[in-house]
């Protein structure tokens, strides 16, 4: 006769309704919320994504990279999928949806491997999609929502372990395979948009454990194995580094502080832990309150898994294993009761080894992410060690029930503040992102700018894809798109047509020639919005990036005599240099690098009187390399010349008092 142990099937019940709760309300965030989470972040990395999709590369010319290359998170499943079907919403659903499962079936192989019981897997998956708070840089919208921007860098150094100690055989054995092609595919991506962090952050602690049981001679038959994956692991992801420098996207390095920084900054460090966890809350709340309490029970969270997930230190780097080998004698060495064990010891390495790469580098909540989540395994295993000694009274499976019922509690708070607050940020902007693209049809105008902030373009950039979103520095007359395209700083790449969107006492800081350019048109949310059909803005001086670029001599780097008129041209009777631009060298197109550099054409487009002389000179290095008399008789001044690494600057001076008008100055690459 069968028996069946209630009490225990009870609380795995209940722990399953938990897991099985916060994974649909992330499945429905995902479907019916993304557009209400468009923040700054989300936006820029869509755009990327569509981009990459229409264009068909990975890797994007003169594409204004921040820190990596944005294929390895979320976008890798985004992208195909908005391929196929065009809505960029649809996409990153769809690859959510998928991220979910996904981790949810790594997790449960790698405690099967473990020989955990169900409701201590179950478990570990409750504490891993908690959603412990939503935002840009939070928790939940760094792996399960929206951009998931480390959603596979946490995920490898799992599936690293899990290919590294299977056996190959029965039922696991097409599922492990799946999953070791999915790791090296994976790690290929993160090696290229990402350079060496995960293998340096997350694999290395991994590989380190795995030596002791190597020179301990522990499974001796799986030797081969482990140096297998050790070598392609380190292989792909070196592959994947080159492949991404290759095509343009930096390896990023970060700078170790000095001792002093270090013990500064550790309780920021520690406290950034226990923000990303949302442990209390940020403002000072009442116990009894809604917020209190949450604040207290995420706190109580934080706390079980720092405490059971920081119990097995003692085993950091493989020392627990060494001390299992050494405790167990010769049947440790062949049979897999080590493989609890070295896994325990490769979770708290990650742990610690991140913790440690933070404390002495830089910190930030998210960046503990890579840590925290195998703190949870660690802490789901150390649990399940501590009540599984208990096989006499109902303790565990009562206190297994509380947690499950702790757990939904705080999906279900989450959500409600989820929905009545997080996913109503936006609302205003959304509003008017709706008004302004609705304003661009109706006045046939297809560039935008905002003032000195980055957070519309990238927004308006997604809602719109074929309009030009810069942001206007008025600092120092740049622009700037944020992760976009760099040539789209150039004025060739604006119209006439425009508006300025600005907040209250925005406009105002533009220079006068500007503001004199612009009527108010109307006002949407917390900005107002102007027209002009003459754009007086340029953001990028210098020769084009790719085959022609147009300055004004109101970009940066210019220095001029005259008045600036309302389209951004010179008027000027004065004598001597009237113009002096910058070098024209971009730093930014490795093309001047080459040892065969490009010719270029330059054209100057003025307005001068009868008996005016003016002459442009093009120098290199300081020496004139081409010259061209600005004849009144003419509109525009040509001259040609070659590129190179040297610097290329030009000057305009004038040997009379006679007035002139300067307008566009034209670059173009020649055949």
């Amino acid at each position: 006769m069968i028996k069946i142990d209630f009490r225990k099937r009870y609380s795995e019940l209940a722990m399953g309704c938990a897991v099985l709760l916060e994974i649909l309300v992330l499945f429905y965030y995902n479907i019916f919320h993304l557009r209400d989470a468009l923040d700054h972040d989300f936006a820029m990395v869509m755009r990327h994504v569509m981009e990459m999709a229409d264009r068909h590369t990975l890797f994007l010319p003169y594409w204004n990279y921040m820190s990596q290359g944005e294929m390895d998170e979320s976008s890798l499943i985004a992208l195909p999928v908005y391929m196929l079907t065009k809505n960029i919403y649809l996409g990153y659903a769809i690859a959510g949806i998928i991220n979910v499962l996904l981790w949810a079936w790594v997790v449960w192989r790698l405690l099967s491997i473990a020989g955990l019981d169900r409701r201590y897997r179950l478990l570990a998956l409750g504490l891993i999609f908690t959603a412990y708070d939503f935002g840009m840089l939070e928790y939940t919208n760094m792996l399960f929502f929206g951009g998931a921007y480390y959603v596979y860098k946490v995920l490898t150094p799992l599936m690293l372990l899990i290919i590294m100690l299977t056996d190959w055989k029965g039922r696991y054995r097409i599922p492990d395979i799946i999953i070791a092609v999915l790791y090296h595919i994976l790690l290929l991506f993160i090696g290229m948009a990402s350079g060496t962090y995960v293998l340096l952050c997350g694999l290395a602690p991994v590989l380190i454990c795995f030596i002791i049981p190597s020179v301990l001679g522990v499974d001796k038959g799986r030797r081969k194995q482990w140096l297998l994956f050790t070598v392609t692991s380190i292989a792909v992801s070196l592959i994947g580094l080159a492949i991404g420098i290759r095509g343009g996207i930096a390896a990023f390095t970060y700078t170790v502080r000095s001792l002093d920084d270090v013990l500064d900054t550790l309780y920021s460090t520690v406290k950034d832990v226990l923000i990303l966890l949302r442990a209390l809350t940020p403002y000072e709340e009442r116990v009894t309150s809604l917020r209190g309490i949450i604040g207290l029970i995420r706190l109580v969270i934080a706390g079980f898994i720092l405490i059971f997930g920081l119990a097995s230190v003692s085993g950091a780097f493989g020392t627990g294993t060494y001390r299992r080998v050494r405790d167990g004698g010769e049947a440790s060495l062949s049979d897999g009761g080590y493989k609890p064990q070295l896994i325990k010891d490769s979770l708290i390495s990650i742990a610690l080894w991140t913790f440690m790469i933070l404390a002495l580098t830089i910190s930030q909540p998210r960046y503990h992410i890579m840590g925290v989540v195998p703190l949870m395994i660690c802490a789901a295993m150390n649990f399940s060690d501590v009540m599984e000694k208990d096989r006499s009274t109902v303790f565990p499976q009562w206190f297994m029930t509380l947690i499950a019922a702790v757990l939904i509690y705080v999906c279900l708070y989450t959500g409600f503040i989820a929905e009545t607050e997080y996913f109503h940020e936006q609302d205003a902007n959304l509003h008017t992102i709706d008004d302004v693209t609705a304003m661009m049809r109706e006045y046939d105008v297809n560039t935008v700018f905002n003032i000195d902030s980055t957070d519309m373009a990238p927004k308006l950039r997604v809602s719109y894809p074929s309009g030009v979103f810069e942001t206007y520095i008025t600092e120092d007359g740049s622009v700037n798109n944020h992760i976009f395209y760099y040539t789209e700083w150039d004025r060739s790449a604006f119209t006439d047509r425009n508006f300025i969107i600005a907040k209250e006492g925005e406009f105002d800081l533009c220079p006068d020639h500007i503001r004199d350019s612009y009527e108010l048109l109307g006002e949407s949310g917390e900005y107002t919005i102007y027209f002009s059909e003459k754009n007086p803005i340029d953001g990028m001086a210098g020769l084009p990036l790719d085959e022609r670029s147009v300055d004004l001599v109101t970009a940066p780097g210019y220095e001029v005599s005259g008045l600036i008129d309302a389209e951004g041209y010179l008027h000027t009777s004065d004598k001597g240099e009237i113009v002096r631009s910058p070098v024209l060298n971009s730093p930014l197109d490795p093309v001047f690098t080459r040892s065969d550099p490009r010719r270029y054409r330059m054209l100057c487009n003025y307005e001068a009187v009868p008996g005016s002389s003016a002459v442009l000179t093009i120098y290199r290095d300081g020496e004139p390399v081409a010259e061209c008399v600005m004849d009144p008789k003419d509109s525009s001044a040509v001259a040609d010349f070659e590129g190179g690494p040297e610097e290329i600057t030009y000057v305009i001076r004038k040997e009379d008092d006679t007035p002139v008008t300067i307008k566009e100055i034209e670059f173009e690459v020649l055949e």
